[in-house]
């Protein structure tokens, strides 16, 4: 036999079998995760269910939450005097309270890779984008999924390409800590909702 013709021979055989093969490989029990669109974020990386399946309930305190000393009792001074005099400061419309019928000031400060939001002179929002800064807990931008598991435990929610940490585990009522996982399948923004009582 020539040995072109055995040559040929030979890859027909090879690619029949392979193709026998990949027909009759078994299924798999779940379907292979499908990589996230174009600006859209992963909240659950391959593997990830499993480990949020296996990580504890925790109940968050509201230590648990803040960055550095800031809680929701810090006014301007305190601010400045943690961070230093913030890049930007700006006016946003003001928020009307239904209880009192008064019209709150609301600004936004920001840092490098930080941006606070005050109410009335009081933080209701921080928002870190920046591995400076961390949680109370350690937590910072960058972290690998599963730290944000070994700190907070099992989210109360998936919402918006986030892990949804409330008060109460399991609850929906308020939830204050929202931390996002980016397609690196690791920590991409941190929101703190600090919000007076």
């Amino acid at each position: 036999m020539p040995r072109s013709k055995a040559l040929l021979i030979g890859v027909l055989g090879a690619a029949l079998c392979g193709a026998f093969i990949l027909r009759f490989r078994p299924k798999e029990s779940t379907p292979p995760p499908q990589a996230p669109s174009q600006g859209e974020q992963a909240v659950v990386p391959p593997g990830g269910a499993e480990l949020i399946a296996a990580a504890p309930a925790m109940k968050l305190s509201g230590e648990d939450i803040v960055l550095r000393t800031l809680t929701h009792e810090a006014g301007p001074r305190q601010i400045r005097a943690e961070l230093g005099k913030p890049l930007s400061v700006s006016d946003e419309p003001p928020y009307h309270d239904e209880t009192t019928g008064k019209d709150l000031p609301l600004k936004v400060w920001t840092y490098d890779g930080l941006t606070l939001h005050l109410l009335d002179g009081r933080i209701v929002q921080i928002s870190s984008t920046s591995p400076k800064w961390r949680t109370s807990k350690g937590l910072r931008v960058g972290d690998g999924f599963a730290r944000v598991l070994q700190l907070y435990g099992k989210p109360d929610e998936l919402r918006d390409g986030a892990l949804v940490y409330c008060w109460e585990p399991g609850s929906s009522n308020f939830c204050p800590l929202r931390v996002s996982i980016s397609s690196a399948n690791a920590v991409g923004t941190i929101v703190n909702d600090l919000w007076p009582d």
